[in-house]
């Protein structure tokens, strides 16, 4: 079942500190893996550990680094553009020297990018991604030209690539209006993780502010998540669930603090509920 899958820390989500320091928060919390930016490894290698070291590091914990974050030029089509290309390569590399299997792609603006010409930017970036033997999950943001779950699957089967699939989150899931019935358009195997935070009922009147630094922990907002986690373990839905819960209340905090609240609000949604009492069977 999907509420039993593992459960994995958005690093990016904690205080800028030493990898050392966000791994063993991570580990303190009971965290399975975590997912991890360019900049974190990059870190670490400046101040001295290599990458025996840092995959040391991240046997800490169970599954290690679960997926490396993440594209933001591939529109441009890196079997044409010399920049997207250096990018991708650079986050690949991370990849393998981390030895995790995804990756993520996403849009962070609004261009109005022509479709045809993000099928085959994406399909060059996942024919790219398998030469490392990786997977892509490809991430929507209502505010961009991929604004919705329809948008991203069809984006994604137009690609045609095996070693593509989406990364759900459910802020954006939230903030796009998804219906209810979306997730029975899904191929669970190729959703690749699902992050969790919450969100008040009443969007922000700036969205990249708000999903920057305005997330809630999970179910402390509006969102039905539980909802939502039945609507996608009905549809053979299995992937990692994530808490990715960007605030700057959270951000303010020790690593080790806000991995804790993290781990505990992903507790609370995804444990069984004790029965009430009227409900209990007589003894």
């Amino acid at each position: 079942m999907l509420r039993e899958a593992p459960r994995i820390l958005c690093l990016a989500t904690l205080r800028a500190a030493p990898l050392a320091e966000l791994v063993g928060a991570a580990a303190l919390a009971g965290f399975a893996g975590v997912t991890l930016r360019r900049h974190h490894v990059e870190q670490a290698r400046a101040a001295g550990l290599g990458d025996e070291a840092i995959r040391e590091l991240l046997r800490q914990l169970p599954l290690g680094a679960v997926m490396a974050e993440a594209l933001t030029r591939w529109p441009a089509d890196v079997a044409r553009d010399s920049v997207a290309a250096a990018q991708a390569r650079a986050l690949f590399e991370c990849a393998v020297a981390l030895d995790t299997l995804d990756t993520c792609a996403v849009l962070l603006d609004g261009t109005p990018w022509p479709r045809e010409q993000l099928v085959r930017a994406f399909r060059s970036l996942c024919r790219m991604a398998a030469g490392y033997g990786l997977r892509v999950a490809l991430e929507f943001v209502p505010w961009s030209v991929i604004g919705n779950l329809e948008a991203a699957i069809d984006l994604i089967e137009r690609a045609g690539c095996a070693n593509g699939g989406l990364l759900l989150d459910s802020w954006h899931w939230a903030r796009a209006n998804t219906r209810d019935e979306a997730p029975g358009a899904l191929d669970p195997a190729r959703v690749f993780m699902l992050q969790l935070s919450d969100a008040p009922a009443t969007p922000a009147a700036d969205l990249w502010h708000e999903t920057l630094h305005e997330r809630l922990l999970p179910g402390a907002g509006t969102i039905d998540l539980a909802r939502l986690l039945a609507a996608l373990e009905r549809r053979g839905v299995a992937c990692p669930l994530a808490a990715e819960v960007f605030s700057d209340r959270l951000a303010a905090l020790d690593p080790a603090l806000a991995a804790r609240e993290l781990a505990a609000s992903l507790e609370g949604l995804l444990s069984p509920k004790p029965a009430r009492e009227a409900d209990a069977p007589s003894p």
